[in-house]
């Protein structure tokens, strides 16, 4: 008895030791692999709401499965947050879809209303992109770039959205 539970501890601390050591370090292609699964490469999130609910968990997955990597949880943060920037600006433009334009409703709970509560959630979204880019930029170079985060073409992009949400911001408050 005494030799089966030494067995069993000695299995328990081997299978404890893979986990930790042996799981890999994380690196780029395993986003990839997610993000070629749904968005486009132009993209910088899936652009329909069910590609995105379903794309921000397997990134939380994939976070989680590499606790210990601070670039990770960085890389994975910046997806996340371009993805949950793209979902409110899918809803508000649902939302101002169905605005009465020649008779606006600009009360609380309104449609406009919900519209700016979307849009501040989207420009804070834009903020912790940027936050967030820079930090990978500064303390993860490589990585940072293996992913695109440090290109040109990538700031421009994110820089292009803040703006964006700024010009839909005008026209919201324009009706108010």
């Amino acid at each position: 008895m005494k030799k089966l539970i030494i067995v069993v501890v000695l299995m328990a601390i081997a299978f404890g030791a893979w986990m930790f050591f042996f799981r890999g370090m994380p690196n780029y292609e395993e986003f990839m692999a997610i993000e070629n699964k749904y968005k486009q490469p132009e993209e910088l999130a899936p652009s329909t709401l069910e590609n995105i609910k379903v794309y921000k968990q397997e990134l939380l997955f994939l976070k989680r499965k590499y606790s210990g990597s601070r670039e990770t949880a960085l890389l994975a943060d910046i997806k996340i947050d371009l993805a949950e920037m793209e979902e409110n600006l899918i809803l508000i433009g649902n939302e101002l879809l169905k605005i009465d334009r020649r008779n606006p409703d600009c009360s609380e709970g309104s449609r406009i209303s919900k519209s700016m509560v979307l849009l501040e959630a989207a420009k804070k979204k834009a903020l912790e992109v940027e936050s967030n880019s820079q930090k990978l930029e500064s303390n993860y170079r490589g990585f940072a770039d293996s992913s695109g985060i440090s290109s040109e073409g990538f700031k421009m992009a994110v820089e292009g959205i803040s703006k964006s949400i700024d010009n839909i911001g005008n026209i919201i408050n324009s009706y108010c």
